[in-house]
């Protein structure tokens, strides 16, 4: 990888990252969404083995599309990802229970809007 490349996509990488991460926490500790307050209006939809597999899915695939320099994968990755994060935040911000959870959410949700406005306007 260049160092031209790592600098120009660090917000790509950043949050490709941090979701294979998460979706390894998800999958590492499945009964986290089910014994978490702050996680009931998330763990509804989904279980957390899934969701993790889809944070490691799109981390992947983003990733993926850096190095290939896909646009369509690009635009797919970036916005399936910044719609899951966002899920995340409106699940932790509308839980019942106090909790700050919802900040990492919103920052990577906030990172994915950054990365598609400047893939979008080139």
């Amino acid at each position: 990888m260049s160092k031209a490349l790592l600098l120009l996509k660090w917000d790509a990488f950043v949050v490709s990252i941090v979701s294979i991460i998460y979706g390894g926490q998800l999958i590492g500790s499945p009964d986290l969404l089910n014994n978490h307050k702050a996680y009931d209006s998330i763990s509804y939809l989904l279980d957390s083995q899934m969701f993790g597999i889809l944070f490691i899915i799109l981390g992947v695939l983003k990733i993926y599309s850096v190095f290939k320099n896909n646009f369509k994968a690009k635009t797919l990755s970036v916005s399936l990802m910044g719609g899951l994060w966002m899920f995340f935040f409106i699940g932790f911000i509308s839980s019942p229970v106090e909790n700050s959870l919802w900040v990492l959410p919103l920052s990577m949700f906030l990172l994915c809007i950054g990365i598609a406005l400047k893939e979008w306007s080139k």
